[in-house]
């Protein structure tokens, strides 16, 4: 899941009627605009006061280009928006994955920002982490010694 925002309030009735071909728009105060994007084959909520999401099975950099090309449009028919704000919410393997490293889970869950889900007895444990903070958090910590 990626996220996005335009930096602007749009008329998402002009969207659906003239910038996008595949796509809904449901009735109501918080209604969002719903478009398929068949490329990424990922599904983009996009909302009345700019703010993007996308759902699919792309990779971050698939994503990004398409968050851009779906501003890009918006900017083509006279819609004043800016990129920003891109950022990377949720990573699931499409299959299982083995990695060919040893992963610590005990050391994984004593992360600050770990989030230790397990639904019931027959649910495999999961371990949540946030992907964009891990990177920065590891950048700061090398800057600061």
């Amino acid at each position: 899941q990626a996220e996005a925002k335009l930096c602007c309030a749009l008329n998402l009735d002009r969207l659906c009627s003239t910038v996008f071909l595949n796509c809904e728009l449901a009735r109501g105060p918080k209604a969002h605009l719903v478009v398929n994007l068949r490329r990424q084959r990922s599904v983009l909520k996009i909302r009345p006061d700019g703010e993007m999401s996308m759902l699919g099975w792309c990779s971050a950099e698939e994503a990004r280009t398409a968050l851009k090309r779906v501003a890009r449009k918006c900017l083509q028919s006279g819609i004043p928006v800016k990129f920003k704000g891109f950022k990377v919410i949720a990573i699931k393997w499409a299959r299982a994955y083995r990695p060919t490293f040893p992963v610590d889970f005990l050391e994984l869950q004593r992360h600050p920002d770990a989030e230790l889900r397990q639904t019931g007895a027959s649910q495999p444990l999961r371990i949540l982490l946030p992907c964009g903070d891990i990177g920065r958090r590891a950048r700061e910590a090398s800057s600061e010694g």
